[in-house]
């Protein structure tokens, strides 16, 4: 069920019930099916909904919680799932991947030569699944605008209440051509006119949401 999908949104501002209807729960011939709630964090009391349905269903079926945002960022106030719940980040595709599929028993693994044929893409349309797999310049070039709109016009600004967009987009846009290099908050508060305080808590916002990763000394 997709929050995205209107009828699927008024099943769950209804009650769970109607979700077990809707499913046929009591109908169901498979022992616990999966049901999967897609951006379900975009609902304001999705923690009070979930803890509802799992309370009255959790012996029918196993509940799946799917996000493109980190649910953990969404967290208000105490946590009511406590003890209800597993939490998992899926990454990108990267390099140990393209070579192997299978999980090492090692923690810490010897380095492996990858294919050409495998790096290039990945160095050329990153680690998304759909621009890597599509192979398509013209698409990827697209995904990623859509992408970079999206993250700072809807999932930063709901959530983290930052009002002064544009200038976080261009401090993201200062960080993109200083990878690897050391973080001086003064020369980029002084480049976009706020405290230094503010350039730290933007740059922590934007490392919450993988727009970038902080590697500590």
């Amino acid at each position: 069920m997709n929050w995205d999908n209107l009828d699927h949104r008024r099943l769950i501002l209804a009650e769970p019930a109607a979700i077990a209807e809707f499913i046929k729960i009591n109908q169901m011939t498979l022992k616990r099916p999966i049901i999967v709630f897609d951006e379900l964090h975009k609902y304001r009391n999705w923690k009070i909904f979930l803890k509802g349905f799992f309370d009255a269903y959790r012996d029918n079926v196993r509940i799946i919680v799917t996000g493109i945002s980190k649910l953990d960022i969404y967290r208000t106030g105490g946590d009511n799932l406590m003890g209800r719940y597993f939490s998992y980040q899926i990454h990108l595709f990267f390099v140990a991947e393209c070579i192997r599929t299978k999980i090492n028993e090692k923690e810490i693994s010897f380095p492996q030569k990858i294919d050409t044929a495998l790096f290039d893409p990945l160095f050329k349309f990153g680690g998304f699944p759909e621009p890597l797999t599509k192979h398509h310049s013209r698409f990827s070039n697209r995904w990623k605008k859509l992408r970079k709109e999206q993250l700072f016009r809807e999932d930063i600004r709901d959530l983290s209440r930052i009002q002064e967009i544009g200038q976080l987009k261009i401090l993201a846009q200062l960080l993109k051509y200083q990878a690897w290099q050391l973080i001086n908050y003064n020369h980029l508060a002084n480049k976009i006119n706020v405290s230094v305080d503010t350039i730290k808590r933007w740059i922590n916002t934007l490392n919450a949401f993988y727009y970038c990763c902080l590697i500590q000394p």
